[in-house]
């Protein structure tokens, strides 16, 4: 009988290689969205009702599980596989506790909290720039032709003749535009108030 190939002398030697490991260790896990993506990884290789899990219980979703990032610690058997045994559980084979699964998808959820959490504040900050860039441009145009809105800027800074010359070449552009009509209404009467 060769050493080699004596599978009993191979799962032993793993065993024993386990004494070497530390007791307790830290695994990277991570959760990443790509596009409306979630993607969470495990350093191991999962069972597909584990991954089945994560997508059903992601609270992002469309999610995937991508299995061996960021290392190699053996088969993620679930607790469920535990009792029905198999290679996977074995010793050597399997270098995790019972619950790993179950405690390595409670954190994914938590850090895919976060994530939803840190997106949600990008989207609204996002939506805040887009308003506030918007009130700007209705500060400096006129939201129906587009044209620069000067009149509005010479008024607010008290330069009505200035600002009557810009409504009477937006009327004599259009001629039936009501907006420059009143504004240019409002100007003539500032200048007999002030002037």
């Amino acid at each position: 009988v060769v050493r080699g190939a004596d599978l009993p002398y191979l799962y032993a030697e793993r065993a024993i290689k386990l004494n070497d490991y530390p007791e307790t260790t830290t695994v990277p896990l991570q959760v990443l969205a790509i596009g409306d993506v979630t993607i969470g990884t495990m350093p191991c290789e999962v069972f597909t009702e584990t991954g089945l899990e994560w997508r059903e219980t992601s609270p992002i979703k469309p999610a995937f599980i991508v299995e061996l990032a960021g290392g190699s610690y053996g088969y993620l058997p679930t607790p469920r596989q535990h009792k029905l045994g198999g290679y996977e559980t074995w010793l050597g084979t399997n270098r995790l506790e019972i619950e790993a699964s179950e405690k390595m998808l409670k954190e994914l959820r938590e850090m895919a909290d976060e994530l939803t959490y840190a997106l949600d504040r990008l989207t609204l900050e996002k939506k805040h720039k887009e308003a506030e860039q918007r009130l700007a441009h209705l500060a400096h145009y006129d939201q129906l032709t587009g044209l620069p809105n000067l009149g509005l800027l010479y008024e607010d800074r008290e330069r009505y003749h200035d600002a009557i010359k810009c409504y009477e070449t937006v009327i004599r552009r259009d001629p039936n535009h009501l907006r420059a009509k009143l504004y240019l209404e409002d100007a003539l009467a500032c200048t007999r108030m002030f002037y």
